[in-house]
């Protein structure tokens, strides 16, 4: 038969057990939540990868807590459930990150694209001449150098590297370019902050063998087309090609509009 000290030894043992088991399954719970960056601005296209930080009442850390996140305004920027932001079309919007009853916020701004067309919808004129179907029109625009350094356009005889793309299935599709010759004159310089001007002079034709240069996809009415500049650079080496680094992809993309045909 045990001791009556086995018994009590027992006992505290049972209880020491008991209470380290009860303590253990009470999880932290989320009293603050830090989102960082706490404020950001992006430009239409761009994305940010955002983080959580969450901590109980002592302001420790509470690794692997559960974060739900939410954008107040999705036509502005998206949000992830991993919190990557995808800014979609200018204005503000705020960014939550949930966890529990705790949430944190982030204010992103998306600004208006570098390249803003004059208009929003262009007239694509519709001609027959010389066997083949021609599609005209002018897209006058302005790009507002926001990269913080010059941006080089190298120049050549007919203008310099555009392309417009078309919205399909989600994706932007290529669908003419100008003809270019002669890309060995010194390039087009942009200093920081300074507005350049020009216009994409578009001419285009859909049928014919020898049709060029050839616009491959028209698209009318609704459907979203844009300018991308396709050899913006943020270095110039007069011995290229390669002429040097591209300016990210959101600084060389235009507004959408549309082109609506009307023939001649």
């Amino acid at each position: 038969m045990p001791s009556l000290a086995a018994c009590r030894s027992g006992l505290l043992a049972a209880a020491a057990l008991f209470l380290a088991v009860a303590c253990g399954t009470d999880p932290p719970v989320a009293d603050s939540v830090t989102v960082s960056p706490g404020e950001e601005t992006l430009a239409m296209g761009a994305t940010i990868q955002m983080t959580a930080k969450v901590a109980d009442e002592n302001g420790d850390a509470i690794a692997d807590a559960g974060v739900t996140w939410s954008s107040s305004d999705d036509a502005v920027a998206t949000v992830s459930d991993s919190g990557l932001v995808t800014a979609v079309a200018s204005g503000t919007t705020t960014v939550t990150a949930t966890s529990g009853s705790a949430k944190g916020m982030a204010t992103v701004t998306v600004e208006e694209p570098a390249i803003v067309t004059d208009g929003d919808s262009f007239e694509l004129t519709k001609e027959e001449w010389g066997g083949h179907t021609w599609y005209t029109t002018a897209i006058p625009y302005s790009f507002t150098n926001r990269t913080g350094s010059k941006v080089y356009l190298p120049n050549c005889r007919g203008g310099f590297e555009i392309k417009l793309e078309v919205e399909a299935a989600g994706d932007w599709i290529y669908y003419w370019s100008p003809i270019l010759l002669n890309c060995l004159s010194p390039p087009i310089v942009i200093e920081p902050d300074e507005v350049y001007q020009g216009f994409v002079d578009v001419l285009g034709c859909t049928s014919g063998g020898s049709c060029a240069p050839r616009l491959t996809l028209p698209r009318t009415d609704s459907t979203a087309h844009r300018i991308v500049w396709t050899d913006a650079l943020s270095s110039y080496d007069e011995d290229g090609p390669p002429w040097g680094d591209l300016i990210p992809l959101e600084e060389r993309v235009s507004n959408h509009f549309t082109l609506v045909v009307v023939s001649r």
